[in-house]
């Protein structure tokens, strides 16, 4: 009987053949003992039933090992920016932190641009001297300039010394050229006066020209062929603001033209804050067009000089 009353089979949970197991925390050996179950089974054969009682039947017990609480140790955060992969169509490429942070100091909302003129400060080489000297000198916010001035004391190269001497004289924000003109002393307590070098005839702020403005931004946010037009119109604009930015063009623009266009006009701007950053495109840019034209501009700078 399914309902397992007498004279029919039992289905229910005391057949023999049902399996019972009890988690117990312990020991994680399996353990058997006899239990009395309180319902009467009920076992048949062909020929006849067979009732129980109160049979015994084995409920086997497993016993698991107590799991170990486990240790917690606490530890600083530490933020470990990894590189960015960065898909162009079919090709991926992986750019580096430095060259993200220089992508947001020129590109971003001004909260970022300053947060990224700061953390620039821990690439002490000639890349990060170069866009933060393009923004101390041309960005239009002063928080980002005065962030760039701030980086540029921590970094203390000495090719970044004069933009800071014009910032500290020339900027229209006295925050500026507060930050700039300490940034400054840090850089030549740390090289000494007499390794550094200040252009007499100081090249005037080019505030207020509406061209030079388009060229500027030309330069920053233009295409490859826009840049190249940009670079090479910029030579038309005697200035710090054009030699800022032509400098970082130089040293960080992806594509060989429009670095060789903008060391071509470096050279005919003839400004000798330049110089440093021409001799280190003159020995180590990746293309020989560039180097060549670095090269040339050297020439004519200390031709000019001279």
């Amino acid at each position: 009987m399914a309902d397992g009353r007498r004279g029919g089979p039992s289905r229910d949970r005391g057949s023999r053949h049902d399996t019972r197991v009890s988690v117990h925390i312990g020991s994680s050996r399996p353990y058997y003992r006899p239990a009395p179950y309180p319902r009467p089974v009920y076992h048949y054969t062909p020929r006849r039933v067979y009732y129980h009682h109160w049979p015994y039947y084995y409920h086997r017990r497993v016993y698991v090992a107590a799991p170990v609480p486990p240790v917690i140790v606490e530890r600083p955060a530490v933020i470990v920016q990894e590189p960015a992969i960065v898909e162009t169509g079919t090709t991926v490429v992986q750019v580096s932190r430095q060259e993200q942070l220089i992508d947001k100091v020129l590109h971003e909302t001004t909260d970022l641009r300053r947060r990224a003129a700061r953390d620039l400060a821990e690439f002490n080489n000639v890349s990060a001297t170069a866009v933060l000297i393009d923004v101390l000198i041309n960005d239009s916010s002063a928080e980002v300039r005065e962030a760039a001035a701030k980086s540029l004391g921590e970094i203390k190269d000495p090719a970044a010394y004069e933009f800071l001497v014009r910032s500290a004289s020339l900027d229209g924000d006295e925050l500026v050229r507060e930050r700039s003109g300490k940034s400054a002393d840090e850089i030549r307590n740390a090289e000494g006066a007499d390794k550094l070098y200040v252009s007499p005839a100081m090249p005037p702020m080019n505030y207020g020209q509406e061209k030079l403005g388009v060229y500027l931004q030309d330069l920053r946010l233009g295409t490859s062929d826009v840049r190249k037009k940009a670079a090479d119109k910029l030579d038309d604009y005697r200035g710090t603001q054009s030699v800022a930015a032509l400098i970082n063009t130089m040293i960080n623009d992806s594509f060989d033209d429009v670095r060789e266009e903008a060391a071509e006009s470096l050279g005919k701007l003839g400004d000798r804050a330049s110089l440093p950053f021409l001799e280190m495109a003159k020995y180590n840019d990746p293309s020989g067009s560039v180097r060549k034209d670095a090269q040339k501009a050297v020439e004519k700078i200390y031709n000019t000089i001279q």
